[in-house]
């Protein structure tokens, strides 16, 4: 239980920061590199990782490409409120934060730190965050679970190897 609360928390922060660190560049994110590798940091695409998975068959990526057209709404939308928590001048610190931990090498935990460091959430803003970050974690659960039900069980044992967002008791 407890590794799944963390795995639950994690995801949440890495889409928190990955809309932070989107709206930072103010462009839109690249996705998944074109190797069919994970998606960039600036953006969680729980659906991207299926592509690393070889032999989908076509109705398997239809059926993914539909959950794909009726998550990603959602998920934009949860970017979208986390990007409107913080102010423009939040906003100016941390893509200031983001310059400056790159240059010096941060990387990981350390950029994450030097981001956070900068932004200075309210308490308001970090109860607002969570809130965002709580139910981007249960859509990432969600379309994890139902991902799974497209896959063969050679196919979701890759799943499980692949990444985070297990649905609890399925692993």
């Amino acid at each position: 239980m407890r590794s799944v609360c963390r795995v639950v928390w994690v995801a949440g922060l890495v889409l928190a920061m990955g809309g932070l660190l989107w709206a930072a560049e103010g462009k839109k994110p690249r996705g998944p590199r074109p190797e069919g590798g994970p998606p960039e940091f600036g953006r969680m695409d729980p659906l991207a990782i299926v592509k690393r998975i070889p032999n989908l068959s076509e109705e398997q990526k239809q059926k993914i490409e539909n959950l794909r057209k009726e998550y990603e709404p959602k998920l934009a939308e949860l970017r979208g409120k986390l990007d409107g928590i913080i102010t423009p001048e939040q906003r100016k610190a941390r893509e200031e934060a983001i310059k400056k931990a790159k240059e010096s090498g941060k990387t990981g935990r350390e950029l994450f730190e030097a981001i956070r460091d900068a932004i200075k959430l309210t308490e308001e803003q970090q109860k607002q965050m969570q809130e965002v970050r709580t139910q981007m974690a249960q859509l990432v659960k969600e379309i994890r679970g139902k991902l799974e039900e497209i896959l063969t069980e050679e196919q979701r044992g890759q799943l499980r190897r692949l990444g985070p967002g297990r649905p609890k008791g399925k692993q």
